[in-house]
Parts: C-alpha cells; structure tokens; sequence
C-alpha cells in the first residue's frame, strides 16, 4: 500500500512538472525571472530561458492616409483615404522592459484630393516601408502587458493609381519620380509612436502614427510641398521561439 502511494505521488507530480514545462515552452519569456514580477523569487529553468532573444510577428490592419499638398496660387482639399498594411517584425529584447523592434511592410498609403475646385481624385500610392521602434513593454513575459514605443521609418513609393476615371488633372496610373510631371517623389521618411497590447499567448494589437518629414513634391522650383501622414489599427502574432523544444521538454 505504501509503495503504490508513493508511486501514485511519484506519477502526480511528474505530470504536473510536464505541465508546467509544457505552458514554459510556448510562452513568451526569454529571461529566467519572466515567471513573475519579482525577480527576487527564486524560480525554476525552462528551455525558454535563453537570455536576450528575439521573437518574429506578422502583422496585418487598416490604414488611413493622406498627402497634405502646399503650393502658392492653388487650392487644395485633402482628406484621408483608407487602405491596408501588412508586414513582419522583429522583437529583440534589449532588457525585460525594453525592445528594439524592426520591421518590414506592404502599405497603401493615399489621399482624397480635391484640386481648385475640380472633381475630386481617389488616389492611392503603394509603398514599401521599413519602420523601427523603441518599445516599453510593462509587466512580465509570463502575462499580458502593455506596450507604447517611439521611433521613425523609411519609406520608398514605387507606384499608384487614381481611381477617378473621369479625372481631368492626374492620369489613372499616378507616376512616381523626381521629374516636376511626376505626382510624388518616391522616398519617404519620418517619425512615429504606436501603444498596444500584447498576450501571453502572442497575439498582440497595436494603434499607430507616423508623420513625414520629407518633401514628397518633384517639382521644387515653386515652393510646393507633398507630406504624408497616417494612422491605424493593426493585429499580430508572435511565433514563439521555443517552441520547437515543446516536445523534448515533455519528454524530460
């Protein structure tokens, strides 16, 4: 009787040390003292527990948009355009708290313009961008936390369009150049801030803002000037760096 106790304590205990292995390997934490707020505790290994790491999201949501136009003599309207935006990102983890985040994206920038009085043109400019932030991230790994960052971005405009078919002032492909006939210039840069909210189990949303610091006009001879701004909303999901070892964790 006493041995099968024993054995009996023996097998719950190994099958709750799996379990907690189990929930240490596909979370987020890639310090030892991620398991709670006070890292004073003494808290156990996990094959997550690798240092400074880094963790890959993609990153999916809405944009809006718009080019505020200045040129002496003319008038314009603008308003902002909604489109889409999808990228990756990278988390490297500078300490608990603070993040270098890099990133990649696919965005439809735009703007509703209306040019003295004329028809109003639906434009869209598509864009590759390159942002990178400074993230705080509050709380611990092992939990949900908040996030707010600053940072700045590069952006480079290789196309767009008018939707407008009817437009007599922009044809429907929108070119994009450095000659003063060319509708915007093709390099962008400026700064940013964005606060989210990221989950234990990686998914994470964030609100953005970017303004742009460039003149995006070709034709600098007459003092106009082209500047970009946005706004969004957007989802991701990190992937798990340990993931990998879920299985060799279970079975230890």
């Amino acid at each position: 009787m006493v041995m099968l106790m024993i054995l009996g304590c023996s097998h719950v205990a190994m099958a709750q040390k799996h379990k907690h292995t189990d929930q240490e390997s596909t979370s987020l934490a890639i310090f030892s003292d991620d398991y709670d707020d006070d890292s004073t505790k003494s808290t156990p290994k996990s094959p997550n527990d690798k240092g400074p790491g880094c963790l890959f999201a993609l990153e999916i949501g809405a944009n809006a948009a718009n080019y505020y136009f200045s040129q002496p003599g003319y008038n314009y309207d603008n308003t902002f355009t909604v489109a889409g935006r999808f990228g990756g990102v990278l988390d490297i983890a500078l300490s608990r708290h603070l993040f270098l985040e890099p990133g990649l994206f696919a965005v439809v920038n735009g703007t509703n313009l209306t040019y003295n009085n004329y028809i109003p043109e639906h434009v869209y400019v598509y864009s590759g961008e390159l942002p990178i932030n400074i993230l705080y991230k509050l709380g611990n790994a092992r939990g949900n936390r908040f996030f707010f960052g600053l940072g700045g971005f590069l952006g480079y405009n290789f196309a767009g369009s008018n939707s407008n078919t009817t437009s007599s002032i922009y044809p429907t492909d929108i070119k994009v150049g450095t000659n003063k006939n060319d509708f915007i210039a093709p390099l962008d840069y400026g700064v940013g801030a964005n606060v989210g909210y990221q989950l234990k189990n990686g998914l994470f949303f964030r609100a953005r803002y970017q303004l742009g610091l460039a003149n995006l006009s070709p034709d600098n001879s007459n003092n106009s000037k082209i500047t970009s701004t946005s706004v969004g909303l957007q989802a991701g999901y990190f992937f798990r760096h340990a993931e990998g070892q879920r299985t060799m964790a279970m079975g230890q």
